[in-house]
């Protein structure tokens, strides 16, 4: 009996381990992006131009400092911030009705989100990211809520920042909305979902 408890004992710690791990993999794809996003933009700022900006800021002329101070890196933070919070309310939401192709729009939570972002940036239609974040999470860490909540904060935060910076990337010189940009990888990712639903 004491050699089994040990052995349900290591598993579990095993476990544990590998979804801290997948955590940190994903704060670091998180970083990642939202250094990308910081550092694209239709300006056309060097990547030397742009660190100098960020640790330099005095050295730098004013509209550069401006550009990467005033509207990349608000944008970037509240990309990461939003997608969190759409992460969060999708993984509560989808764990409160048992339901998991339930969004933040099921309860109206996307519109107060919507609302807190409008006075920064608009952002257009983000609501599949509480549907998105929660299923990646769910996929690589079970329905263990200690795992799951952070997890979906984390990969809406990836996810929304991710498309941020593919808004960017599209079209040379120009960015599209991300509302553009989520809306077609909604498509992409919805059809699976609601044949997992049935």
């Amino acid at each position: 009996m004491q050699v089994h408890t040990i052995a349900v004992i290591q598993e579990y710690k095993e476990k544990s381990r590998r979804r801290f791990l997948t955590i940190a993999i994903g704060i670091c794809i998180c970083a990642a992006s939202f250094i990308a996003d910081i550092l694209l933009g239709p300006s056309r700022l060097t990547l030397s131009e742009t660190f100098a900006a960020i640790f330099h800021r005095k050295a730098v002329p004013v509209t550069t400092a401006v550009i990467v101070w005033t509207l990349r890196f608000p944008a970037a933070l509240m990309a990461l911030g939003v997608g969190a919070a759409l992460g969060l309310a999708g993984a509560s939401i989808q764990t409160i009705l048992d339901n998991p192709p339930a969004s933040p729009y099921t309860l109206g939570i996307s519109a107060g989100a919507g609302f807190g972002a409008a006075p920064a940036i608009v952002f257009g239609v983000i609501g599949f990211i509480g549907l998105a974040g929660p299923h990646i999470a769910r996929i690589l860490v079970g329905e263990d809520q200690r795992f799951f909540i952070p997890l979906s904060a984390v990969f809406g935060a990836a996810v929304l920042s991710a498309a941020s910076v593919i808004s960017k990337l599209v079209l040379h010189g120009a960015m599209l909305p991300i509302g553009i940009v989520t809306g077609l990888s909604g498509i992409g990712y919805c059809i699976p979902v609601s044949q997992y639903a049935e």
